[in-house]
């Protein structure tokens, strides 16, 4: 089966260049657009679309079922080739929903298998068998496709831009191609290629997958023929041999449904044969039949299937199904948003007026103004998505009045009753959203994807092409900038483009030169006081790794919250989730998140806890389970029974052989550190090791001054010590440095443990955390994560670099319970680079990794 993870991780280094494809082709598709339509008139659109009788679209609607249909088909031939078999009702389910969103969505490689597997998973068949289904059916696809080609080029060879030696070429490459699939089927074979296997089905059954993905073919190029004008001298087989390599172009290109692109390549191949405006209004028909009609229904449908299947988890787990609203909605928002900002721009484009009577009533000012005005706002929503995306109040303030200001001019500019209540709408339903949109942080000081600010050149471009078409008839010159009439369009979309162009360039160019700040932020005897207050009130011990010196701390705006990072490499590790009241640390991620994408840093947040992954979902980073940690509940902790024999066992040997335990305040420790330090170096030495930093505690008489430390004395002479972390409201008691003399007698450390635990018991301490046993828990089963694998195996074998399994077997003796801890980082394929800089960080440099 092929891993589709590895694959991708491995041509990842082809992703700019299909960024940079896909942009020529859609620039070219523009260009080849205008060439061909240069002649022809916009309005020309509407007459080519009211020619259409309805009786060719009811013929075209039905090949579009029939193409779904073999789509279905290609499906069920998939499992039956893997041994599966579904009912026809859940077949035309999954496969219809799956297809309709990948043909549309784009990435259908990604979006059709999660939509399959989300189906498949409740029906007992495996993400293996979602993955293959649509693997195997895409291949049909394209397997039919090499089918059609040598047909089309034999029946009628094309006279366009191919020789004849490339037509023989592409021809016998689609035979071979047919002929090796057959022979594999043939003998059943299955083809290693390193660690991917693929299995291919018998010779019946790669038959049909080749006759039903050429069907397939057939069925779609009909939607487009069924439109095609009364009078096209464009027949069936030309139509299909033009369709197939445009739909080529369109997948290069890797624009949803080939958006453009596709559209281009037709109009060019097509305008050989007629004007191009006479095939555009059957394109528009048919991007409405076979992409958003059935997009329309598969959403439909998935939403009523997903409703009726979880009403009763939604009605029990509501408040966990805000929490997945609150990842997934700003996301729509943000879309819907960005789209109202490209109707805004394109409504400008547009040479006529949907509201004439507005003429008799409104001066000319008001309607230059509006005109200009709107393009504005469409500009300014397509920057406020981004800041919606990242969940910003200041961004739905500015979008809310945005969206109410580009709704006013949209009517005064006489902006079409369709614009105008999609802007209504979008409106009324933003407006109650306001909780989802929490952040506080300022929006000019979010940084902008690469792809998205693609996007909005894309957009921009794209509405300048629509613009200039729709007034290519007009002559051009220097009085057109200074004509001023209501019927007047032409001039009215130059001026606003312009004055499009000089903001975004300016707000571009502002975003690329400002000052950048300093990459770690430097740590002052004020922010250590407000550091120092900060953790005395933490409920949580790992907050006193603050005292380190090894960490810059990154505030929230208030300075009551921070962050403790430091940079290794590229990437910038948090210790822990953030320290200050729970109700600041969202807006304080999501600042250290763009504080990273500003200087291209990895942001990396270690030892999460599970109760707050998502926060760190919510930023869109991916979590990878680190190990356990240990927490002895010390209400429910005694020494009474059969299962604690061991550890009675070990107190009263203890105490024969004279063991005492004490506890000294920080006062009392400060004057024994020379003593901890001469028993640190001993233990050091004995056990070959390097000060371990960053997430574990060093000897640092500094940073040691802050605790208070549990003892072990023989005959009054310390021979092992432990500092503590206290953390506030009684909440937890954890150990930081442990060490012993080589004068110590053998267990006590064991016996150290058992008394801090009563101690803490005594004191009223609700869990003494006995710290994180890394790699610990991780499975090794066959459906587990890689990476879970890997880990196990370190866990397994890495005894040379780190006690695994000795510091578990250790910590089990108290039956503590496990709580998994996490670590968030911005992908799997990043996960490498990222342990990389972790062990550096801890280990103190790759010399201290080689220690224990």
């Amino acid at each position: 089966m092929l891993d589709l993870r590895a694959l991708m991780k491995k041509m990842a280094f082809l992703r700019p260049t299909g960024k940079v494809v896909g942009l020529f082709l859609f620039g070219l598709a523009l260009w080849v657009m205008q060439r061909i339509l240069k002649t022809q008139d916009f309005q020309a659109i509407g007459v080519a679309l009211a020619q259409i009788p309805p009786s060719s679209i009811a013929l075209s609607l039905a090949a579009t079922i029939l193409a779904y249909i073999c789509l279905i088909g290609l499906d069920r031939l998939a499992l039956k080739s893997r041994g599966h078999e579904l009912s026809w009702r859940r077949l035309s389910l999954s496969a219809g929903v799956a297809h309709a969103l990948g043909n549309s969505l784009g990435l259908s490689a990604v979006t059709a298998s999660a939509v399959r597997f989300n189906f498949y998973a409740r029906w007992g068949l495996t993400g293996k068998t979602a993955a293959a289904t649509g693997g195997i059916a895409s291949l049909s696809i394209w397997l039919g496709f090499c089918l059609l080609l040598p047909l089309l080029l034999g029946l009628q060879p094309p006279t366009y831009f191919i020789p004849m030696a490339g037509i023989w070429a592409l021809g016998l490459g689609a035979v071979v191609i047919i002929a090796c699939f057959l022979s594999l089927c043939r003998g059943q074979r299955d083809v290693r290629l390193r660690r991917w296997k693929f299995t291919f089905p018998r010779l019946s059954i790669g038959l049909l997958q080749i006759l039903f993905g050429a069907a397939e073919w057939i069925f779609f190029a009909l939607v487009l023929y069924g439109v095609m004008p009364e009078a096209s001298p464009v027949s069936f087989v030309e139509l299909l041999q033009y369709f197939c390599l445009a739909q080529l172009a369109g997948v290069i290109s890797q624009v949803p449904g080939g958006l453009g692109v596709f559209d281009g390549a037709m109009l060019w191949l097509l305008s050989r044969a007629a004007p191009g405006m006479e095939f555009l209004g059957s394109l528009v028909v048919f991007r409405a039949l076979f992409y958003a009609f059935p997009l329309v229904i598969a959403a439909t449908t998935l939403a009523v299937y997903e409703y009726r299947h979880r009403r009763e988890e939604i009605a029990r787990v509501k408040e966990a199904a805000q929490v997945y609203a609150s990842g997934i909605v700003p996301m729509i928002f943000a879309a819907l948003v960005f789209m109202s900002g490209m109707v805004l721009l394109i409504s400008g484009t547009t040479p006529f007026s949907y509201l004439p009577w507005l003429e008799n009533y409104l001066l000319l000012p008001v309607v230059e103004v509006s005109h200009f005005l709107a393009s504005l706002a469409g500009l300014g929503l397509l920057y406020l998505a981004w800041g919606l995306s990242r969940r910003l109040d200041a961004a739905y303030l500015l979008t809310v009045g945005t969206l109410a200001f580009g709704l006013i001019v949209s009517v005064l500019q006489g902006a079409s009753p369709a614009t105008l209540s999609a802007l209504l709408v979008e409106l009324i339903i933003l407006i109650p959203s306001r909780r989802y949109f929490y952040r506080k942080s300022s929006l000019l000081q979010v940084s902008f994807s690469f792809d998205w600010m693609i996007a909005i050149l894309l957009v921009l471009v794209g509405t300048f092409w629509l613009g200039n078409f729709s007034y290519k008839h007009i002559d051009f010159s220097e009085d057109l900038w200074w004509k001023f009439a209501v019927n007047d369009d032409a001039p009215r979309f130059y001026r606003s483009m312009v004055g499009v162009a000089i903001v975004a360039f300016c707000f571009g160019a502002w975003r690329l030169f400002r000052v950048a700040q300093p990459e770690r932020i430097p740590v002052t005897p004020a922010d250590l006081s407000k550091v120092t207050a900060i953790v005395e009130k933490s409920p949580s011990t790992h907050a006193k790794l603050a005292f380190l010196d090894d960490k810059s701390f990154f505030f929230n705006d208030t300075q009551t919250t921070f962050l403790m990072y430091a940079a290794q490499g590229r990437s910038w590790i948090v210790m822990g989730d953030p320290v200050g009241p729970e109700s600041e640390w969202a807006d304080l991620i999501w600042k250290f998140r763009e504080q990273c994408r500003h200087y291209t840093a990895r942001p990396v947040f270690y030892q999460v806890q599970p109760e707050n992954l998502h926060l760190y979902l919510d930023l869109g980073l991916s979590m990878a389970k680190i190990g356990e940690e240990a927490l002895v509940p010390l209400a429910k902790f005694s020494l009474v029974g059969s299962s604690r024999q061991k550890l009675r066992s070990t107190l009263n040997k203890a105490e024969k052989e004279g063991l005492q335990f004490a506890l000294l305040n920080r006062e009392e420790a400060r004057e024994l550190l020379p003593v901890f330090k001469t028993i640190s170096e001993d233990w050091m030495a004995s056990k070959n090791a390097a000060e371990k930093s960053f997430s574990l505690g060093r000897f640092d008489e500094i940073y040691l001054a802050h605790f208070p430390f549990a003892v072990v004395k023989v005959q009054g002479e310390i021979v092992a010590f432990a500092n503590l972390w206290v953390s506030a409201d009684h909440n937890e008691v954890s150990p930081d440095l442990m060490r012993y003399s080589n004068s110590a007698p053998p267990g006590v450390m064991d016996y150290l443990f058992l008394q801090m635990i009563l101690w803490a018991q005594k004191e009223g301490f609700r869990h003494f955390s006995l710290g994180m046993a890394p790699l610990s828990g991780l499975k090794q089963q066959r459906f587990a994560p890689l990476w879970h694998r890997l880990g196990r195996l370190v866990f397994r074998y890495g005894e040379h670099f780190y006690n695994f399994q000795g510091l578990r077997r250790f910590k089990d003796k108290f039956e503590p319970e496990w709580r998994p801890i996490y670590m968030a980082i911005p992908s799997r394929m990043s996960l490498p680079k990222v342990l990389k800089d972790l062990v550096l960080l801890v280990g103190g440099g790759a010399k201290g990794v080689l220690k224990k």
